[in-house]
């Protein structure tokens, strides 16, 4: 009998191309050297604002605060 250590999936990100993509791929990959980008169609209505910028930075706080909480299950 072995026990395999479970993989997360997490897909974080609005990134409008493959280098806004990359870059942030690049500050998380310390703490996810696994990590890879994968491409998705995202359907936006022509009505909606959406501020991109700012979901990317939401995006970068809840990973980081993500980040913090496995360090520290991790840890324990």
């Amino acid at each position: 009998m072995s026990y395999n250590v479970p993989s997360y999936k997490i897909k974080v990100g609005n990134f409008e191309d493959r280098g806004d993509a990359s870059k942030f791929m690049r500050k998380v990959s310390g703490a996810f050297p696994s990590c890879f980008i994968v491409p998705d169609i995202v359907t936006i209505k022509i009505s909606m604002s959406i501020n991109t910028t700012l979901i990317n930075e939401l995006t970068e706080k809840y990973l980081s605060e993500f980040i913090a909480i496995r360090e520290h299950i991790h840890a324990s």
